[in-house]
C-alpha cells in the first residue's frame, strides 16, 4: 500500500512541474512570450503553449525533442473578437515529440515531419491551408497519429512510399480540394496498417470532381462512413483497401432518380436518372444506368460493349430519363420515359428488363413510356416476376 501511496505522490508531482506558457503577439493581449519559438525554447517535457489568437501572422517554428501540448483559440472560433493563430509552417523533429498535440491552429505553410520522427502525435481541430504536411522520412515506420476535426483546405498529406504508417486514425476531417494547389489529398500510403478514414466529409469544387489521392499508389487503407462530394478515386491510385458505408453524392451531372444495391456485384449500386457524365466520365448520349463500386468509382464492365443508351422519338434526348430500378438475381428492370434500349430493342415503351451480363433480356409493352414518371417496381425474389405500379 505504501509503495502505491508513494506512486500516486510522484505522478502528482509529475503534473505539479508541467508549466503552461502563453504567448501573443498582440498589444492588446498580455502574454509570457511574443512568439511561439521563445516559448517552445523555455519550455520543458510536458508543457503546454498556449497561444492567443491575433489580427498578425506568427513567425514559424521548430519543435525538437520536446513533448508539448499547442493549444490555439480554433479555426473558426465563437467569440467577440475572432481570431485565429495563424502559422506558417512549422519543423518537428526528434523522437522525444512523440505524445504531442496541436489543437485550434491555422498553419499556411509546409509541416515537416521528416527527420527522427516522433510516434503518437494528436492533431485536432485545425486549419491546414494550401500546403503539404510532409510525413515523409523514407524506410521507417511512423506510428499512432490522431487527427480529428480538421480541415485540410486545398492541402495534402505526403507520405513516403518506402516507409510504413500504422495505426492512423482520421476521423471528423473535412477535405476541400479544388485543383488550385494540389492534386487530392493524400499520396504515399503505399504501406498501411490500420489506417482508418472514418466519418469525414470530403469535397470538390462547384462543378467537375476532383480526387481522394493524386497520382502515387495508396494501399491498404480502410474508408469507412465518408462522405465524397464531387471526389473520386481514380483506378490504380486506392489499392487492396476496404470501402464500407461511403456516402458519394453529385458523382453524375445531372439528376439521379434511383439507386438500389445489387444482388450480382457484392457492395456495388446501381444507378439511374437522368445523366450524361459521371466523375467526370462521359457516358456518352442517354447513357442513363450505371453500375458503382462500394469506393463510388463506376463498374466499366457493366454492359461495356452495348452501353446503357436509351431513347425516345418523342421527346428530346435531354429529357430521357431512368425513373425506378429493380432487380432480381441478374434480371434488373428499369422503368422510364425511354421508347428503345440500346437500339436493340424496340418499342419496349418504357420497361425493359435486363440480363446485366449479356444485354436486354425481355420487353414490355403494357405501358405509354410518356406517362412512367411516377412508376415504382417490386420484385418478388421467388419467381423473378416483377410488379409495377
Amino acid at each position: 500500500m505504501k509503495q502505491f501511496f508513494s506512486f500516486i505522490l510522484m505522478l502528482m508531482a509529475l503534473a505539479v512541474q508541467a508549466t503552461v506558457h502563453t504567448v501573443s503577439n498582440s498589444p492588446t493581449t498580455l502574454a509570457q512570450f511574443n512568439n511561439i519559438q521563445t516559448a517552445v525554447n523555455a519550455a520543458a517535457n510536458g508543457d503546454t503553449i498556449y497561444i492567443h489568437g491575433s489580427p498578425n501572422a506568427y513567425f514559424a517554428f521548430t519543435q525538437t525533442n520536446k513533448q508539448l501540448v499547442f493549444i490555439g483559440p480554433g479555426w473558426t472560433p465563437d467569440k467577440n473578437l475572432p481570431f485565429t493563430v495563424s502559422i506558417p509552417g512549422c519543423t518537428i523533429t526528434g523522437a522525444g515529440c512523440a505524445n504531442s498535440e496541436y489543437q485550434g491552429l491555422v498553419f499556411t505553410n509546409t509541416m515537416s515531419i521528416n527527420s527522427s520522427k516522433p510516434d503518437n502525435l494528436r492533431f485536432i481541430r485545425n486549419h491546414f491551408s494550401s500546403l503539404s504536411m510532409q510525413i515523409t522520412q523514407g524506410g521507417i515506420t511512423y506510428s499512432g497519429y490522431l487527427f480529428e476535426g480538421n480541415l485540410f483546405d486545398n492541402s495534402s498529406i505526403d507520405a513516403s512510399s518506402s516507409s510504413t504508417y500504422q495505426n492512423f486514425l482520421f476521423q471528423n476531417n473535412s477535405f476541400f480540394e479544388n485543383g488550385t494547389a494540389r492534386d487530392g489529398n493524400l499520396s504515399g500510403f503505399n504501406n498501411c496498417i490500420n489506417v482508418l478514414f472514418d466519418h469525414n466529409l470530403w469535397y470538390g469544387p462547384g462543378s467537375g470532381t476532383r480526387n481522394v489521392t493524386n497520382a502515387s499508389v495508396n494501399r491498404f487503407m480502410t474508408f469507412s462512413n465518408n462522405i465524397f462530394v464531387r471526389r473520386s478515386f481514380n483506378t490504380g491510385r486506392v489499392l487492396n483497401s476496404t470501402f464500407n458505408n461511403n456516402i458519394t453524392l453529385k458523382g453524375a451531372n445531372g439528376e439521379i432518380k434511383d439507386i438500389i444495391p445489387t444482388t450480382d456485384c457484392p457492395g456495388c449500386f446501381y444507378i439511374s436518372g437522368k445523366f450524361t457524365e459521371y466523375n467526370g466520365q462521359q457516358l456518352g448520349a442517354n447513357s442513363n444506368l450505371i453500375r458503382i463500386f462500394s469506393n463510388g468509382l463506376r463498374d466499366e464492365s457493366f454492359n461495356q460493349t452495348t452501353g446503357n443508351s436509351y431513347s425516345n422519338p418523342f421527346v428530346s434526348s435531354s429529357a430521357i430519363e431512368v425513373n425506378a430500378l429493380s432487380q432480381v438475381n441478374n434480371l434488373l428492370a428499369s422503368v422510364g420515359n425511354f421508347h428503345s434500349y440500346n437500339s436493340i430493342m424496340e418499342n419496349v415503351n418504357g420497361i425493359v428488363r435486363i440480363n446485366t451480363a449479356t444485354g436486354v433480356q425481355q420487353k414490355q409493352q403494357e405501358t405509354n413510356p410518356e406517362n412512367n414518371s411516377d412508376l415504382s417496381i417490386y420484385p418478388n425474389p421467388s419467381n423473378g416476376i416483377f410488379t409495377i405500379v
